[in-house]
């Protein structure tokens, strides 16, 4: 299997009715208060971290964001267990990633929260895994102290694959 970078070449902006908030790339200067989206985001090749921004007219004020790679490079324990989880655990194919909370996550401001941010951003990664027909799996880890983000990966079809402590892996199995 040949490694490559998925590329984001159209720029995706949508506005989710009923909300405020603009959904889109993102863009040099965006600005996300108690988060370095700048480090995170900032000359990031393969798939462009993916902001929330709070109204047309905030330009680049971010109240969340998400970054994820693909293809990621499983462990061998999580590939093991990810693969459990298949139909077919032999089959060829690529896993996404959706990165981890502190340096790199899925990431909402407070005052933004509870207000559909981090799902509508987490459909997005989880459309882009569904987009490629060879991705396998998306997943990502959570700390086990936060129900909250657990909850939320559960409701979008996410599974427990295995314990990573202070962690659990979660998965989420493509059906192409």
């Amino acid at each position: 299997m040949k490694p490559y970078l998925l590329l984001s070449s159209v720029l995706l902006v949508f506005t989710v009715p009923g909300a405020s908030y603009t959904y889109r790339n993102y863009e040099d200067g965006d600005q996300c208060a108690g988060a370095d989206i700048k480090k995170d985001c900032d000359d990031r090749e393969g798939i462009p971290c993916y902001v929330a921004v709070n109204g047309p007219k905030e330009g680049h004020v971010v109240a969340g964001f998400i970054v994820m790679t693909m293809p990621r490079k499983l462990s061998k324990k999580e590939e093991a267990a990810v693969r459990a989880k298949l139909p077919d655990p032999e089959k060829k194919g690529i896993f996404g990633y959706i990165n981890e909370v502190v340096k790199q996550r899925v990431y909402v401001s407070d005052g933004h929260r509870g207000k559909g941010i981090g799902t509508t951003l987490m459909n997005h990664a989880i459309k882009l895994g569904q987009e490629k027909s060879d991705c396998l799996a998306m997943t990502l880890r959570v700390r086990q102290d936060n129900p909250g983000a657990i909850k939320l990966y559960k409701s979008l079809g996410f599974q427990h694959v295995m314990d990573d402590w202070p962690f659990f892996f979660f998965a989420l199995i493509y059906k192409h």
